[in-house]
Order: C-alpha cells, then structure tokens, then sequence
C-alpha cells in the first residue's frame, strides 16, 4: 500500500490543530508520516513551509492540510485510490463541510441529519459512511480554481514541478500549482465520498490579530506576481534554475525584480 507524507503549518495554533495532529496518526489507514511546522510569527512563507515539509518525506503521494481542519475515516484511502485510478487527475481535495450543523455536498446533496460545529469523531464516521458510495468527483476549471486547505498530491508531480512557487507567499500558490498541473494535462477535483470539517483559519486570523503578518500586504505580494507568471513576464516556478529559486528564497522580501 502506497504511503502518505502528510505536511501541515500551524498558526497561532489552538486546540483544533492538536485535534487533527492527533487524527491523523489515529486513523489514517495507509503508511504516513506527519511533518508539522509551527509558523508562529510567520518566520517562512506558507509556500516555503509546505516545500520543505514535503521534501522531509518519501511516500508516494503528499496531503497538505490546514491545521484547522476535522478529518473523516478512509480520508487518505479515498484521496490516493482516486489518484491511483485516475491517471489524469493531479491534485485531489476533499468534499468540505461545515456551517451552522447542516452540511452539503459540491453537488448540492445534503447530508442527513445535524451535526456539530465542529462535528464530533463519531459524527464524522457517520458522514463518511454515509458518503461512501457517492460516485464520481468535481472537476475545477481554469476559471473556477480550488483553494487548497486540505489536498493531495502525487509526490512525483509535486517534485517535477519543484513544489510551489515560493514567490507567492501566503495566497495563490494554490492557484498556480493547479493552473502548472493543467499544463501537464492535469486535472484538480473534489471528491464527492470525502468529508472533511473547515472551521474556517481560526489560526490564521489569531496570527493576524497577533501581527504576525498583514492581509492587505499579502494580496498586494501576491497581485505584484501572479499576474506576471500569467502573461509571461514571469517564468514559471519549475523553469528557473536551482540558483534562482535559492535566490527567491534568500531574499527576505521575496522581491521578483532580478526573475523579470
């Protein structure tokens, strides 16, 4: 049975990262290793984090999560079976459920009952029951592009695409992970069979409120880039060379000026 790396980066992190640290290596069925950083005080880009988590390990595939997050029983066999049986997808997400206790699928099918917020273990067993069965996956588009809070990926395409673009620093390496996969053909679903509970980045926004980094800033780093990689002024993360993407990640400002 193929391994699972599990990376996650913690922020400010509270009680729902201990609760879904301890789940993983509760009941994650295949061989895993879980690397956890703590990114109090944002000491590395989330891009830069989830690189060097990912290169900690060897499985064949790699599941980044966010810290806040309630995983469901049979989360990794259902994320890497479709992977394994569907040569044209790239990356898998979970379905996410969360809200006020009434939780829907991508497709609009809405699970029986009420649950908690967040939902207990045995609520979570009882969704993933439910949706065993439920066939077939969300295909994004190039439009309508994933956010990546909970996902997993083929260790020999995150590799051959050198891991996320580290001058994206904490919104949009998501989005440009999925439109380089599509380039390879590749595509980004969401699992109908998969429930996972997003509480919504509480330790994001204790991050933010202690300081540790600024929004606005963040979207005005990332609207700097993310253009220039789409119109080409840019080359893409995996087109530059090892120099470059060491001197991308020695630059405490992560600047793109000498990259133009």
């Amino acid at each position: 049975m193929s391994a699972v790396d599990v990376a996650v980066v913690g922020y400010r992190p509270g009680p729902e990262t201990a609760r879904l640290l301890a789940e993983v290596n509760a009941i994650t069925r295949r061989p895993h290793t879980v690397n956890y950083f703590d990114n109090t005080g944002n000491p590395k880009n989330l891009s830069a984090a989830w690189n060097d988590l990912a290169r900690q390990g060897s499985g064949t595939f790699i599941a980044f999560l966010n810290p806040d997050i309630v995983i469901s029983p049979g989360w990794d066999d259902r994320m890497a079976a479709c992977l394994e049986g569907h040569p044209e997808v790239g990356a898998v997400l979970p379905s996410g459920v969360g809200g006020n206790g009434v939780f829907r699928l991508v497709n609009g099918v809405t699970y029986p009952g009420r649950y908690s917020n967040p939902p207990t273990p045995d609520e979570m067993g009882a969704m993933a029951a439910w949706s065993a069965d439920k066939a077939g996956h969300y295909v994004f588009s190039a439009t309508d592009p994933a956010p990546f809070w909970a996902v997993m990926m083929r260790r020999a395409d995150w590799e051959a695409l050198k891991g996320f673009d580290e001058r994206l620093r904490f919104y949009g390496q998501d989005h440009d992970m999925q439109h380089r996969l599509r380039r390879r053909g590749l595509q980004t679903v969401m699992l109908l069979s998969c429930p996972v509970f997003n509480y919504g980045s509480l330790p994001t926004r204790r991050a933010r409120e202690a300081g540790d980094f600024d929004v606005n800033e963040e979207y005005h780093a990332n609207g700097r880039v993310y253009p220039l990689l789409r119109d080409g002024r840019l080359p893409l993360w995996e087109n530059l060379s090892d120099a470059e993407r060491a001197a991308v990640r020695g630059n405490p400002a992560y600047a793109i000026s000498r990259l133009r």
